[in-house]
């Protein structure tokens, strides 16, 4: 340092160890400046968007009929869907109006329907989805239904489109197999929604935290230490969570795009905080690590809320589309999704412990964790539904 900038220094009566004590003192403002000019920058960008706009220009989303194949219909393999048109109840001249997989039998309808990978009707696991058109469903069909089986073929009942003219854009029917026909009538349960993710979160989170304070409380975890840790496992299921119940769900059969558009969003968000959360631990001081800790627990549903939107309305189609059909199975985007639980929330326990626990109790951490909030989901959704769904 030049002799003439200590001499001032020393004049002012501050000392050089001083300045370094000042400096520390200063030095996270630019970052939490930084932070402060991100979400401002967020929000004046989502008041950009053109919302009305697009509101206004976007046409109508598609109409979709749901088949939703149950007991011994859904668990014999089939090997091709017809769907006919009737022009009466009776159907004593049924129209082909398309086709999903091979239906050759005698007993399946001819004629030359271009099926394509866009087709009209699609068929992945138990479920069937029709593109009705588009404008709502402004009249009643009579429809009916062909399945080819490996050993024989089924034919359904005729049934209404829907149940009388209207504008809603979706309905659902449930199939089954009765006398050694197939019969279609309405489903309520189809399609299947999300229920209650806000309410399964808290449960979730509840059911973790009990088991991680008994569990870290019989490693011989201090009790002060216990608190601190509860809150980063508290942030790391903020950013666990939503990668399970929207990331993963979105690879599944007839996911809309922007659900997939946004639960890649939240695994790279879910990442890069990772990232921030497993080194705010092994910041030194006590006070600035608590700050960083709660300024992190706080910032990620803004972010949610700042940048997730701009997110999904830039990178899907303006105009509506139907749900696409091609994706995994339920069982597999399951095991995924609690398979990442567990690695993930094995690593983040591991880097905040400050290595207070090894890779091995934090993994057994992790693992029981997970398997309570999972047996409680469970739990939750047979009372809140009288089932189990696992697929």
């Amino acid at each position: 340092m030049p002799t003439g900038t200590w001499r001032e220094h020393k004049e002012e009566g501050v000392r050089l160890a001083d300045l370094s004590t000042v400096a520390q003192r200063i030095r996270p403002v630019p970052l939490r400046c930084g932070i402060v000019r991100l979400f401002l920058f967020c929000g004046l960008l989502a008041l950009l968007l053109p919302l009305h706009r697009v509101a206004a220009n976007a046409a109508p989303p598609p109409d979709l009929i749901w088949f939703r194949f149950v007991d011994s219909a859904a668990s014999s393999p089939r090997e091709g869907v017809q769907l006919l048109r009737c022009n009466d109840a009776v159907c004593e001249q049924p129209e082909l109006l398309q086709q999903s997989g091979v239906c050759d039998a005698p007993a399946c309808l001819s004629g030359s329907i271009e099926t394509t990978e866009q087709s009209p009707l699609a068929c992945r696991a138990d479920r069937c989805m029709y593109v009705y058109g588009y404008g709502g469903f402004n009249q009643v069909d009579y429809l009916r239904l062909i399945v080819q089986y490996p050993d024989q073929v089924r034919q359904s009942n005729v049934f209404p489109s829907v149940e009388e003219a209207s504008y809603q854009h979706e309905t659902a029917f449930r199939v089954a197999m009765t006398n050694g026909s197939l019969q279609v009538e309405p489903d309520p349960q189809a399609p299947a929604r999300p229920r209650a993710p806000i309410i399964a979160f808290g449960v979730t989170l509840a059911v973790e935290l009990v088991v991680a304070a008994l569990v870290l409380l019989r490693l011989g975890v201090a009790r002060r230490e216990v608190g601190i840790l509860l809150l980063m496992i508290t942030l790391i299921n903020l950013l666990s969570f939503p990668v399970v119940w929207i990331f993963f769900p979105a690879l599944g059969f007839f996911q809309e795009e922007s659900e997939r558009v946004f639960g890649t969003y939240m695994l790279v968000l879910a990442l890069g905080y990772g990232g921030v959360v497993g080194g705010i631990r092994w910041v030194d001081n006590q006070r600035r690590r608590w700050l960083l800790g709660v300024g992190a627990l706080l910032s990620v549903p803004l972010l949610l809320l700042c940048i997730g939107p701009i997110v999904v309305l830039n990178f899907t189609s303006y105009s509506p589309t139907p749900p696409l059909a091609d994706g995994l199975p339920y069982g597999v985007t399951l095991t995924l999704s609690e398979l990442f639980a567990f690695g993930f929330e094995t690593l983040l326990i591991y880097l905040v412990s400050r290595r207070r626990l090894n890779i091995g109790q934090a993994a057994l951490l992790s693992l029981l964790m997970n398997a309570a909030s999972f047996l409680a989901g469970l739990l939750l959704q047979w009372l809140l539904t009288g089932r189990v769904f696992f697929g």
